[in-house]
């Protein structure tokens, strides 16, 4: 029961979202159940080149260019930083029960669930559930996928799609912008 004082908060505590905290995110022992409702196909889905740049006030903020673009955007990154190939898609986090952002820059996870969507008994990630387990921190993490037997969407995630998915504009993160700016929630 890690982090957890018997008696003092509820089983059930979750700190409250701030608001804005709309990407996904896992600590050392975690085991989220999600959905993936992107495409690279439909640009609901994007990928491409991500480093990282230090503003004047010792913030460090991503910058992000599609594949064409990695020389250019290797200029304007941070002296010695490495660029990681990324995928961005939005997700229905079940425990939070709203719409994400997950930013993948870890090769063992793309090529994980590139691995189930060629497999021709679980194929596009649209169709079923991944849990996702971080054990680690640091240099020591790993990351754990698996697959849940294809369904349909419950009427939470098919509400989800209808209302909000058609308006995330996933590109806004190639301009440093906000996929979730001008969404009617």
């Amino acid at each position: 029961k890690k982090g957890r004082v018997m008696g003092f908060l509820p089983k059930d505590y979750e700190r409250p979202s701030t608001g804005n905290d709309r990407y996904f995110r896992l600590d050392d022992g975690d085991t989220k159940k999600i959905r993936i409702l992107g495409s690279f196909e439909d640009g609901t889905g994007i990928m491409g080149w991500q480093g990282w740049k230090t503003d004047d006030e010792g913030n460090r903020k991503p910058l992000r260019s599609i594949e064409d673009e990695k020389g250019s955007l290797q200029g304007q990154c941070d002296p010695g930083e490495k660029l990681k190939w990324f995928w961005a898609l939005p997700l229905y986090d079940y425990s939070r029960e709203m719409l994400i952002v997950w930013e993948i820059t870890q090769r063992t996870i793309q090529d994980r669930i590139l691995a189930l969507a060629n497999d021709e008994d679980f194929g596009n990630p649209n169709h079923y559930d991944l849990k996702v387990q971080r054990m680690g921190t640091g240099m020591d993490t790993k990351y754990f996928i698996n697959a849940l037997p294809p369904t349909e969407f419950s009427k939470e995630v098919q509400s989800v799609i209808d209302t909000e998915l058609i308006h995330i504009k996933m590109k806004e993160l190639f301009t440093g912008g906000d996929p979730f700016d001008g969404m009617p929630f």
